[in-house]
């Protein structure tokens, strides 16, 4: 997973997020996803995109 850079027009992206099927279910991806949220905001992120596997389950 990566989180880029935020844009001139304040989006960053959220590429590839996974938790490995066996810890699935245990809030390991929410935890990413507020980690990255808030690293986010701390550098000026309005926008996020995720960019994920579109068989992903929703989150």
């Amino acid at each position: 997973m990566a989180l880029s850079a935020t844009d001139r027009h304040g989006t960053a992206g959220l590429v590839r997020p996974f938790v490995d099927p066996p810890h699935r279910g245990m809030g390991h991806g929410k935890a990413l996803l507020h980690h990255a949220l808030t690293l986010g905001r701390s550098e000026g992120t309005r926008r996020l995109r995720v960019l994920s596997d579109p068989q992903a389950k929703a989150f």
